[in-house]
């Protein structure tokens, strides 16, 4: 009865290690995963966003927005569809001296967009 359960247990431990390992080896597909964006003045009136989006296995293109209701566009483009986080940057101009001015990462891919309500702030000196 011993041997019947220690080779029972030996067989669910030899299953779950081959489940995990054939999940971790092949990542489902999603939605993009964006890093909240870091945001540097190089000016008065300019600025620099940068971070990183992650296609997450799908075609996927990202744009860098700014302003009260991200209606700018700093920069935009495609990052394939990789499973790594890749850097995105794009520089924000005309801002208003001595201000704040909000910017976020966005992406889409067929799975979704992520568009997230809040981001960073670029602060400009006088």
């Amino acid at each position: 009865m011993h041997i019947k359960i220690w080779r029972l247990a030996l067989c669910a431990v030899a299953t779950t290690a081959a489940l995990a390992l054939s999940s971790s080896s092949a990542m489902a597909a999603g939605t993009p995963i964006i890093t909240l964006p870091s945001a540097t003045a190089l000016s008065f009136n300019e600025g620099q966003v940068s971070g990183t989006v992650n296609p997450n296995g799908a075609a996927t293109t990202y744009r860098i927005e700014y302003g009260p209701k991200f209606e700018n566009v700093a920069a935009e483009g495609s990052i394939g569809s990789g499973e790594v986080a890749v850097p995105v940057v794009g520089r924000v101009k005309g801002l208003d001296p001595n201000s704040s001015t909000a910017v976020r990462i966005s992406a889409t891919n067929k799975y979704g967009t992520i568009n997230p309500a809040r981001g960073s702030h670029i602060n400009t000196p006088f």
